[in-house]
């Protein structure tokens, strides 16, 4: 999944792979406990970053699920749904 947060913080996730800082936030290989101690330490210690983060994080929840795109959404699973019991 993504680093997804509207709030405009930024996010520390834990994920397959290894230690890197992202567009919208840091992700920690999971089990990593000492790389998640450097990712926070680096947010808490950076206000730049930090405010970088949160507000590339900010900006793509707004743009990504606007009530517009609920709206879409939520049609495609209504119409997917009442086709399936359609058929069944």
């Amino acid at each position: 999944g993504d680093l997804l947060d509207g709030t405009g913080k930024p996010r520390v996730r834990m994920a397959p792979g290894t230690f890197r800082v992202t567009e919208r936030g840091i992700l920690v290989c999971a089990g990593d406990a000492e790389g998640l101690a450097a990712a926070l330490t680096k947010i808490a210690s950076d206000p730049v970053l930090r405010s970088d983060l949160g507000r590339a994080g900010r900006a793509y929840v707004l743009q990504r699920f606007t009530p517009e795109r609920l709206i879409e959404t939520m049609t495609e699973v209504y119409a997917a749904v009442l086709q399936t019991e359609g058929e069944g």
